[in-house]
C-alpha cells in the first residue's frame, strides 16, 4: 500500500491498521478493520481485495459481503456488485439498505422492471425511507407512470425537505404534464439544495463514515448526529471539522443552528460573525441567523439578517415571509403585504406565507382577497391545518358567510381536538356558538 498521499492523520491509522492485518491475515475482524477504512477514505480497489479475503475467512458474515458489493458497484462493476448483493441478499433479505442498493444496480444497468421491483421490496421493508420513495419514484417516471411517482417522490421530500434530487424529479414530473405552478417551487428548492441528500439511514454505512477523518467527513457525520436528534454530538462533529479546515463555512452554518438549538445564543452568534468573514454571500447563512435573533427577540439584527439574505436572492420566499412579520411589528402593513406576496410568488404552496396575508388582508377588510388566501393554506393536512381553518372561518364570517363559516369552524374543532389543541379547540367552539342561531353547540 502506497500511503503517503494521505494527510498524517489518515496515513497513521491506515498504517496502523495495515500492519495489524499483516500480523493476523486469517482473522476476519483485524482484515475487515482495515477494509473499511479503506472504504472510508475511498480506496475502492485496494478495499476490494481485502473485503474478499475477510468474505473468505467469515463466509457467513453479512457485512463483509455488504461491503464488497457497495466497493464493486462504486468501481461500476456492476455485474459483480450483484452477484455479491444477491448472496448478501440470502442472508439478511429484510436489510432495506441492501434493496436499495440492488434496485440502483438494476437501474444502472437500464433495468427498470427488476429495479422498480427491488424499490417497492425497499419501500415495504421500510416506509420512512426516502432513499426508497426517490427510487420508486424515479422508476415509475422513467416507465411513464407518472400517477404512481408522483405520490413516492412527494413522499420522499416530506421524508427528506431539503432532497435536492428529488425536488428535481418532481419539478420535471410537474412540467411534462404542464402545471408549471407546482413545478416552479420544486425547481426553485432543487436549486437550493442541489447536492443535499437525506443522511443514509443504514447503520453498517454508520460504522464506514465514523472512520473518516477529513473535515467534511466529520460536518457529514455532525448531519447525522443532527438528524438524530443528537445535538451535543453533531455539535461536536462540527467543530472537530472546523479544527481540521477553520473556512469550512457550511460547518459555521450549520453550528449556528446547533448551537440556537443548545440555547447557547453567543457561541451561535459567533459563528455566524465568522462564516460573514469567510463567505458572506451566503443568502441561507443570513436566513437563519435571523430566525435565531427573531426568536431571541433581537429584531434589530433579525431584520438586518434577512435583509442580507434578500439582497443576496431576492426570490428566497421564507425570508420574504419573515420580513413580513417584522414589518407588521412596526405597523407597515402595505409593505408587509408586499414580502407576503413576493414570498408565494416564489413559492405558491408556501402555506404559512398565505395564511399571514390571508389575515392582513382580512385586517384591511379585503375579505374576498383574505379567502382567497386563506383558501391556499388548507392542503396537506397536518397539525396547522387547525389554526388555517379558523382562520377561513374568520374571513367566512366576516364577510357575512355564516353558513361557511360554520362549516369551516366545524372542521377545524374537530382537527383541534384530533391533535389535542386544547385551548385552540376552546377559541373556536365559543365562536361557533356565536355563529350558530339560538347559540346550541356546535
Amino acid at each position: 500500500m502506497d500511503l503517503e498521499s494521505f494527510a498524517a492523520a489518515t496515513r497513521s491509522k491506515l498504517q496502523a491498521a495495515y500492519q495489524a492485518a499483516q500480523a493476523k491475515p486469517d482473522d476476519a475482524q483485524t482484515v475487515g478493520k482495515l477494509d473499511m477504512l479503506l472504504q472510508a477514505h475511498e480506496q475502492f480497489g485496494l478495499a476490494e481485495q481485502c473485503y474478499h479475503r475477510a468474505w473468505r475467512l467469515a463466509p457467513d458474515s453479512f457485512r463483509w459481503r455488504y461491503y464488497l458489493g457497495i466497493t464493486e458497484f462504486r468501481q461500476g462493476k456492476n455485474d459483480s456488485a450483484l452477484k455479491t448483493f444477491r448472496l448478501a441478499h440470502g442472508l439478511r433479505p429484510d436489510y432495506g439498505p441492501l434493496l436499495v442498493h440492488l434496485a440502483e444496480v438494476h437501474f444502472s444497468n437500464g433495468d427498470l422492471d427488476q429495479s422498480r421491483a427491488w424499490y417497492e421490496e425497499a419501500v415495504e421493508a421500510d416506509l420512512e425511507s426516502a432513499e426508497a420513495h426517490y427510487g420508486l419514484g424515479r422508476v415509475l417516471a422513467a416507465q411513464g407512470d407518472s400517477r404512481r411517482a408522483l405520490p413516492h417522490l412527494t413522499r420522499a421530500v416530506e421524508l427528506a425537505p431539503n432532497f435536492g434530487a428529488a425536488h428535481y424529479e418532481l419539478a420535471i414530473l410537474y412540467r411534462d404534464v404542464e402545471d408549471e405552478e407546482k413545478s416552479r417551487p420544486h425547481l426553485q428548492l432543487y436549486e437550493q439544495h442541489k447536492t443535499d441528500a437525506p443522511p443514509p439511514n443504514d447503520p453498517l454505512i454508520g460504522d464506514i463514515s465514523r472512520l473518516k477523518d477529513t473535515a467534511r467527513d466529520h460536518l457529514n457525520t455532525g448531519v447525522e448526529f443532527e438528524a438524530d436528534g443528537q445535538i451535543e454530538a453533531a455539535i461536536r462533529e462540527h467543530e472537530r471539522a472546523l479544527e481540521i479546515d477553520p473556512k469550512l463555512s457550511q460547518a459555521h452554518i450549520n453550528l449556528l443552528i446547533l448551537y440556537g438549538r443548545a440555547g447557547q445564543l453567543d457561541k451561535a452568534t459567533a459563528h455566524y460573525r465568522a462564516a460573514s468573514k469567510t463567505n458572506p454571500n451566503q443568502a441561507d447563512l443570513h436566513y437563519n441567523y435571523g430566525v435565531l435573533a427573531f426568536e431571541h427577540q433581537r429584531f434589530r439584527e433579525a431584520r438586518k439578517a434577512f435583509e442580507a439574505a434578500l439582497e443576496i436572492n431576492p426570490n428566497y420566499a421564507r425570508a420574504h415571509n419573515n420580513m413580513g412579520q417584522m414589518l407588521e411589528m412596526d405597523r407597515r402593513f402595505d409593505e408587509a403585504l408586499d414580502h407576503y406576496a413576493k414570498a408565494v410568488e416564489n413559492q405558491p404552496n408556501y402555506r404559512l406565507a398565505h395564511f399571514h396575508r390571508g389575515r392582513l388582508l382580512l385586517m384591511k377588510s379585503l375579505t374576498s382577497e383574505a379567502i382567497q388566501a386563506s383558501e391556499r393554506t388548507l392542503e396537506p393536512e397536518d397539525d396547522r391545518t387547525p389554526t388555517y381553518l379558523y382562520a377561513l372561518m374568520a374571513a367566512h364570517a366576516r364577510a357575512g358567510n355564516r353558513d361557511k363559516a360554520a362549516s369551516y369552524g366545524r372542521k377545524a374543532l374537530d382537527l383541534a381536538n384530533r391533535y389535542k389543541q386544547n385551548e385552540l379547540a376552546t377559541t373556536v367552539e365559543s365562536d361557533l356558538r356565536k355563529l350558530i342561531p339560538g347559540g346550541e353547540a356546535p
